[in-house]
């Protein structure tokens, strides 16, 4: 599988959010994952919500696993995934990605597939909740 990984416009940054459910609908997104990267760890989740079950097909969850694995394991994405000293390496590599006036230091990015689009909220000086993934179709 090919995808893409690049910092996300400041458009895109407001998808890195929850939005109202008719906003979700309408964008093609499919939920969100949020979790904790720990030293020397790897991702740890703690909210998982599916916004559209019909697009939560077992194609898509295929997908979405060798997607985090390629984030994690595969060196043209950087390792953003795995571990927080890693991901806080490349956040900083990238300064185009980050937030403007957050209180934490947040940086977004989007990874492109064939058929989805995903898109990252990464906080690498936050212990917990540092990282969500929002895909899209």
């Amino acid at each position: 599988m090919e995808m893409t990984l690049r910092p996300a416009t400041h458009q895109e940054r407001l998808y890195t959010r929850t939005q109202s459910k008719q906003i979700m609908e309408q964008t093609g997104s499919i939920g969100y994952l949020s979790g904790s990267l720990g030293y020397s760890k790897a991702m740890l989740p703690s909210s998982c919500e599916t916004y559209s079950p019909s697009r939560n097909t077992p194609e898509f969850k295929a997908e979405f696993n060798s997607v985090l694995d390629m984030l994690r394991f595969d060196e043209r994405y950087g390792g953003i995934l795995k571990d927080v000293s890693i991901m806080a390496a490349y956040c900083r590599s990238q300064p185009q990605s980050s937030y403007d006036g957050a209180t934490y230091r947040e940086y977004a990015f989007r990874a492109d597939t064939e058929q989805h689009s995903y898109l990252l909220r990464c906080i690498p000086d936050r212990d917990e909740g540092n990282i969500w993934i929002y895909p899209y179709q």
